[in-house]
């Protein structure tokens, strides 16, 4: 098994997928390195700071350890059960990690900001009412941020360098198609 390492002994190289730990969220996370800054996959968020430890992956199961052996379990269980297949364990979230979705609202500029709570994770960028909206996933406690976008119209000239695409959509029935990215490095 593989053990923590201090960022003050070791950085990962760059690009290499690993675990990390973020001290400020108390979280470990899948991500990368680079550049200086920690990239998550997980909430795609990133950070120059807050990062003590990582670790490389571990590798893969073994061949005969990938069988998914607890699916007979669940059936025969299912199947004992009038209530059936729901019976399936899905996980609990604790009370005090209950989340909620929030609406945020797109203005149709080519940069702006929008605060969210630390953490938030954009779920889809679409239009309602011919407004455009993204919709996230957040722990309304979470201390705000502000979060950088860049919005951009089809032929439109940009620089992509340090954002990562969030979505595309049409207003006023299609004549005008707008791709969002959030700023992944200030």
């Amino acid at each position: 098994m593989n053990e923590w390492i201090n960022i003050k002994n070791r950085l990962p190289d760059d690009e290499d997928e690993i675990l990390f730990f973020n001290i400020l969220d108390k979280k470990v996370s899948i991500g990368y390195k680079k550049k200086g800054y920690f990239f998550d996959l997980i909430d795609f968020t990133m950070t120059p700071i807050n990062i003590t430890h990582w670790m490389p992956l571990p590798n893969p199961p073994e061949k005969e350890q990938m069988k998914f052996e607890a699916t007979e379990k669940w059936i025969k269980d299912a199947a004992e059960n009038e209530t059936g297949i729901d019976t399936i364990p899905t996980g609990h979230v604790p009370e005090n990690k209950m989340k909620r979705i929030y609406k945020y609202h797109v203005p149709i500029e080519n940069n702006f900001h929008i605060e969210m709570p630390l953490g938030a994770h954009i779920l889809s960028f679409q239009v309602q009412n011919e407004v455009a909206f993204i919709w996230a996933l957040v722990e309304p406690k979470n201390k705000k941020v502000l979060r950088h976008f860049v919005l951009v119209g089809t032929g439109q000239e940009f620089d992509p360098s340090w954002l990562g695409y969030i979505g595309t959509i049409q207003t006023y029935q299609g004549k005008f198609v707008w791709h969002l990215f959030e700023k992944i490095m200030a």
